[in-house]
């Protein structure tokens, strides 16, 4: 009998042992439940928060984006024409104004917040804007900004009182001296609900960007010009998830725990931020290869996105003397002035990488050579064979090539 007492005391001991060594192992095991829990309210509550301020009007709406070509286009002012898809502004009239109209039907200003249009080749030396009417004052001219987003887009967010009740005559102004033509693709009159807004940000963080300048030392994640760009998304989440982690787990969990718990979300973040990072990487591999693939070096030049620069200064080479030449580069595109001037080497170049401007008429010499390359400024009397530039004096001077505005001369 006291052998089946302290037998069965022996076991209700060891039973309550393994009870309180899984009550105190429990804490440990409950970190990363406390990690995604606390990131699940933290995006929950910002994702509601952005689009609070995101979106003006109802969240539900079932309207229809509204999309107008090239060919539904017609100029009201300054000169243009439609080539059957696009419509290409050529130029604005006397008093530098340029209006596209497209042939919209009357929207309601509530079930549409947002003007996109699609400019190819927009001149930066000009302002666009959208203009409109409203059907309660049809004499009065409302217009908006339209703001570079993205590749070739251009848009506008119209805001009340202007942008009420029933909307017509949509339409494009252009102000300024076009240098090139605009040409148009596309106008879209989009509303600003719940499915435009997520699409437009997973579109933005998500969509493969081509590589560029900014590429190698930062990845933010879409165009620069978005609302949100996505590693200061996720800093924010994952900040405040943190703070979640402590308010509600720091009397909960050990010290180590919690800690794995920051480390879990710290972790969480760094690995969708790098996910997207080696993504893009790839997609830009494919894309490279894509273009220069089993190319020579000059085929590879020449399919660049400055390829029209190595032609250009491969023409001017061979029209060069044998010996080296003094070549003095103007461009007002100083990147591109940077590169034509690498490609005229091993000639003596000169090029101000600062202004693009060319030095003074005196340091010039007889033989030496004038290259400009998208640079204003610059007048050629081919009558008399003068060359001026920035209204100096003009210097004696041969064209050696001139194609689309881009020169090359010598000096006599």
């Amino acid at each position: 009998m006291m052998r089946s007492e302290v037998d069965l005391v022996s076991h209700s001991d060891r039973n309550t042992d393994i009870g309180t060594q899984r009550f105190n192992n429990r804490p440990a095991q409950r970190w990363l439940f406390v990690a995604a829990l606390a990131l699940t309210i933290s995006s929950f509550g910002w994702t509601l928060a952005y689009l609070s301020v995101a979106i003006p009007g109802r969240w539900l709406t079932d309207t229809p984006e509204q999309r107008f070509s090239g060919a539904q286009m017609t100029v009201t002012r300054g000169t243009g024409f439609s080539d059957g898809t696009n419509f290409i502004i050529t130029a604005t009239d006397a008093s530098g104004l340029a209006i596209v109209t497209i042939d919209t039907p009357t929207v309601h200003a509530d079930d549409y917040r947002r003007i996109t249009w699609k400019a190819i080749s927009a001149d930066p030396d000009v302002t666009l804007a959208s203009i409109w009417r409203t059907g309660a004052a049809p004499e009065r001219i409302n217009s908006v900004a339209l703001v570079p987003y993205a590749e070739d887009l251009l848009v506008g967010l119209p805001q009340p009182p202007e942008w009420s009740g029933r909307i017509k005559g949509i339409a494009l102004t252009v102000k300024g001296k076009l240098r090139q033509p605009i040409v148009v693709a596309e106008a879209r009159i989009e509303p600003m609900n719940l499915r435009s807004v997520v699409s437009d940000r997973l579109s933005d963080w998500f969509r493969f960007s081509a590589w560029t300048g900014l590429s190698i030392n930062t990845a933010i994640g879409g165009p620069l010009e978005q609302p949100i760009w996505f590693p200061l998304t996720v800093a924010i989440i994952g900040i405040t998830a943190i703070a979640l982690c402590y308010a509600l787990a720091r009397r909960r969990l050990t010290t180590a725990a919690l800690s794995l718990s920051v480390c879990a979300i710290v972790g969480a973040g760094w690995l969708v931020l790098d996910a997207r990072w080696l993504w893009l990487r790839l997609e830009q591999t494919k894309a490279t290869a894509a273009v220069f693939s089993g190319k020579s070096l000059r085929e590879r030049h020449l399919a660049d996105f400055d390829g029209y620069v190595y032609a250009f200064a491969e023409q001017v080479i061979l029209r060069l003397p044998k010996t080296t030449s003094r070549i003095f580069v103007g461009a007002d595109d100083h990147y591109f002035g940077g590169r034509l001037a690498y490609h005229l080497y091993p000639h003596n170049v000169y090029m101000n990488h600062d202004t693009g401007s060319l030095p003074a008429v005196e340091l010039f010499r007889p033989g030496d050579i004038v290259v400009v390359f998208r640079r204003t400024g610059v007048v050629y009397d081919p009558v008399e064979r003068m060359l001026s530039w920035d209204q100096r004096r003009a210097v004696p001077a041969d064209v050696l090539i001139a194609h689309q505005g881009n020169a090359a001369f010598r000096l006599r």
